[in-house]
């Protein structure tokens, strides 16, 4: 586990999300694709560890309220946020690279 990845709950996600650039990528632990997702989240972790990125995991089953507050409705889901504004949503599962486009445009 990468020192830029949080597990969140509804508490942490709003407590840290509102500055900076942040991946948010909500899962279900038990979900096929999503547990297949998290090692594309690892990678991304380690190639942006030295940048200002900060991820947060959010299990939607722990915390059905957020996944409700931002209208997630399937999973995996990422939202790549900056300064609190959601500025993509990227739904399913996506190579790294269709992540690290969005992010080396954002840093």
């Amino acid at each position: 586990m990468f020192d830029n990845i949080i597990h969140a709950d509804s508490y942490d996600f709003f407590d840290r999300s509102g500055s900076g650039l942040v991946l948010a990528f909500f899962y279900e632990h038990e979900d096929h694709q999503c547990r297949m997702m998290e090692q594309i989240i690892d990678e991304l972790a380690s190639i942006y560890c030295e940048d200002d990125l900060l991820i947060l995991a959010v299990d939607t089953e722990q915390s059905p309220d957020l996944a409700a507050h931002y209208g997630i409705d399937s999973i995996p889901m990422v939202l790549i946020m900056k300064d609190g504004r959601i500025i993509e949503a990227v739904e399913g599962m996506n190579p790294a690279s269709v992540y690290s486009n969005i992010l080396n445009y954002m840093l």
